[in-house]
């Protein structure tokens, strides 16, 4: 009895990286992957006025995903997504990694960069490492029209006493 041939996948193309398979499906890395170069190459696709449109590319090494794979690693945590250290450049190994919501969040055109006391970072990153909330910080910012070193002191009531009583 001859021994049987092995089924072909029905686009001729077996995946050789495992990450995107009939039986489980994508997994979390293969779409955010798939999702990147979507919305960098495909001017149909909802955000790609954001991305391809502004001219953001992906590295030709990456358009394949065993390359992005070998670069980036799997994604190491479901709540991680891919985001460019530089917002100016492309999708390319060197300006991106895995980042929190948060870190993304942080790392926008829109975000105002400051230095405060010899430290830079956003007005909620510099609030969270001066422990004022961010709200107080942009209350004081926005409405009070302090000035940034200013802004970023601890609220009265947290302020320690210099008078003894």
């Amino acid at each position: 009895m001859p021994a049987k041939e092995p089924r072909k996948n029905p686009r001729g193309v077996k995946p050789k990286h495992g990450h995107n398979t009939r039986r489980f499906g994508p997994t979390p890395t293969y779409r955010s992957w798939y999702h990147m170069v979507e919305r960098c190459t495909r001017p149909t696709c909802h955000d790609w006025k954001y991305y391809g449109g502004r001219g953001i590319t992906i590295c030709e090494r990456w358009l394949k995903f065993e390359n992005f794979l070998a670069d980036m690693g799997a994604k190491p945590d479901a709540g991680l997504t891919i985001g460019r250290i530089d917002n100016s450049k492309g999708y390319e190994p060197g300006n991106c990694r895995w980042e929190t919501r948060l870190q993304q969040g942080g790392n926008t055109r829109r975000v105002r960069t400051l230095t405060v006391q010899g430290v830079t970072g956003s007005v909620q990153a510099l609030a969270l490492h001066f422990g004022v909330k961010r709200s107080t910080v942009s209350h004081r910012m926005n409405h009070l029209k302090w000035p940034e070193e200013r802004c970023f002191a601890p609220p009265r009531a947290m302020r320690k006493r210099t008078t003894g009583r």
